[in-house]
């Protein structure tokens, strides 16, 4: 489909190159070991690993150093211009190993969370259901989210949060609590 391309990894240049399709070279050279004799190295293509949250990563060694770095923000920075100096590497199809050069663009945090359904992982990631009792009437109930909660009972989510964290009433009626 596309040609793979090659580029120097900045600041591992003739030891490390990146592909335009995602993948991680390491360049065939002489290592001077500690003991003072050396040790050859062929090219080949690195291992990447999945990291806790999905996202491919390799291990960079100069100066027997070594360096974690996620590959999606390698291909970025050698293959997409960011003339806005944007933080963060969006993946445009929402596939964290797919680090094509083609799927990758520079972003800020907050278009990076709001692009395609971040909104829905996001909000999905921070709910959890609450348990909370009306001390005025004896209601209880079990809500799936503070802002579910926030809705039916008419008391600010902030409120119902702000009680979830630190054990005091909301609204100075409301005992809540995290399931």
């Amino acid at each position: 489909m596309y040609e793979e391309i090659w580029k120097d990894i900045a600041g591992y240049e003739g030891i490390y190159q990146v592909s335009s399709k995602g993948r991680i070279k390491s360049l065939a050279r002489r290592i001077p070991l500690k003991d003072g004799r050396h040790r050859d190295v062929k090219d080949h293509i690195l291992n990447q690993c999945s990291d806790k949250d999905g996202y491919l990563s390799v291990s960079l060694y100069k100066n027997c150093h070594r360096k974690n770095t996620k590959v999606h923000r390698i291909v970025a920075e050698a293959f997409i211009l960011n003339q806005y100096h944007k933080p963060v590497v969006n993946h445009l199809n929402e596939i964290k190993n797919d680090n094509r050069k083609e799927n990758l663009e520079w972003a800020t945090v907050l278009e990076n969370t709001r692009y395609g359904n971040g909104h829905l992982r996001l909000s999905k990631a921070v709910s959890q259901p609450v348990f909370v009792r009306d001390l005025n009437t004896g209601f209880k109930k079990i809500y799936s989210s503070a802002l579910s909660a926030s809705d039916e009972i008419g008391v600010s989510q902030g409120s119902i949060s702000h009680a979830l964290r630190t054990g005091h009433l909301a609204k100075g009626r409301y005992e809540v609590e995290a399931m």
